[in-house]
């Protein structure tokens, strides 16, 4: 009415915020403009959240008042959740000129990670623009995130390191071998994040068994391991069966080789689910192909530990043959020995046929047919004979 206050201009919330930014999004992605007049106006579009972000980036940790840098903190995902929110309406982009700002709105994102990535909040909205990038836009992610890297891995939980290399494994199904020269800078700085958490929590379960509070594989603890090694494995994965496997082995990575074989070992005789204990046979196996062979210390580490997994696999209490993938792990198994035979000739053979197979107390006959089998070359061949020993194995008992 006369005489009062003036109304104040209504604030937008920050959901209310994101939907716009998303609908905007939407309007330019779906082509109803030409492609000069949607490149404008998204760089009008952007240039707010990026010039803010830009603005916050060179601020950085000037400050040590922890309010403020908090502050700042949820400013920056705010603004990486709104280039987020625009990208969401485009489902290709061919525009050199939107391209071109979606990538310095992804380079502004990865640098605020210097100052501001101890928040979980940046590290998380940071991930889910880069999940973005990648499938919205083919953008090579991985040239740009390596330095940024520790800032994602060193400060994160379990569940995000697990996060954080979905996304590798996302980049390395989508390059393929083009990003080869990106992926082994990688391999360490992830490994060692998994491998150091897996640590912590394996010691976790430990002291509480040792304290009398015995941990299952399903507490809070097992399901963290369990689920960090899925995600270790399902890297692994992705590089062998991309034309990657010499990346494991190259300058940056051999050190971590046997490391990575020990888990890989591990997960394939622990369950209790036999289609990731699959998996791990058959990174090994893309392993033992590139590399068996060239190096005395290998072909033993084959033959004192890759050939007695791949029968210790099968004698496990979780190992049923009713299970839905217990023939493919059979297969497997058949798999990965042909190719220790194939890479390591007669002498393996011999070793498996003179020294293994008898150290486990099979029959002559079985051995002998064992041998005979291996030889065919057909792992399917192979894979029947385990489930019909095994099937009379299990009768007996």
């Amino acid at each position: 009415g006369a005489g009062g206050s003036a109304a104040e201009t209504p604030r937008l919330g920050e959901a209310e915020q994101l939907c716009l930014y998303e609908a905007c999004g939407l309007l330019l992605g779906c082509g109803i403009a030409s492609e000069e007049a949607s490149s404008a106006v998204l760089d009008e579009l952007l240039a707010l959240p990026m010039n803010e972000l830009q603005l916050l980036d060179e601020l950085g940790a000037t400050s040590s008042d922890a309010e403020l840098m908090e502050a700042r903190a949820a400013d920056v995902a705010h603004r990486v959740s709104v280039i987020a929110a625009v990208s969401k309406g485009y489902q290709s982009l061919t525009s050199p000129v939107a391209r071109g700002a979606f990538t310095r709105a992804m380079q502004l994102t990865l640098a605020a990670l210097g100052p501001y990535g101890a928040s979980a909040e940046v590290r998380g909205r940071s991930v889910t623009l880069l999940h973005r990038m990648v499938e919205t836009f083919s953008i090579d992610v991985l040239s740009y995130l390596t330095p940024a890297l520790p800032h994602l891995l060193h400060p994160a939980d379990p569940k995000e390191t697990a996060d954080v290399t979905a996304l590798l494994v996302q980049m390395i199904l989508k390059f393929k071998s083009a990003i080869a020269h990106s992926v082994s800078p990688v391999v360490g700085p992830v490994t060692a994040a998994i491998f150091s958490q897996v640590d912590k929590l394996e010691k976790a379960m430990a002291a509480e068994a040792r304290g009398g509070s015995v941990r299952t594989p399903l507490s809070e603890e097992g399901r963290e391991r369990r689920a960090l090694l899925r995600a270790y494995f399902s890297f692994l994965h992705a590089i062998v069966t991309n034309d990657l496997t010499p990346v494991l082995s190259d300058g940056n990575n051999f050190p971590l080789l046997l490391r990575a074989l020990t888990r890989l070992l591990q997960g394939c005789v622990e369950g209790p689910d036999l289609t990731v204990q699959r998996q791990c046979f058959l990174i090994v196996q893309r392993i033992v192909e590139h590399l068996a062979g060239k190096d005395d210390s290998f072909d033993d580490y084959v033959r004192a530990s890759i050939l007695p997994a791949s029968f210790t696999a099968l004698a496990q209490p979780h190992f049923n043959l009713r299970d839905a993938a217990a023939l493919a792990l059979l297969e497997a198994v058949a798999g990965i020995q042909m190719a220790m035979l194939t890479k390591l000739g007669p002498a393996f053979l011999s070793h498996l046929h003179d020294v293994y197979l008898p150290s486990i107390s099979v029959s002559a006959e079985f051995n002998d047919e064992y041998a005979r089998l291996l030889t065919l070359g057909d792992p399917r061949q192979l894979r029947d004979f385990l489930r019909q020993r095994l099937d009379l194995a299990s009768a007996e008992s």
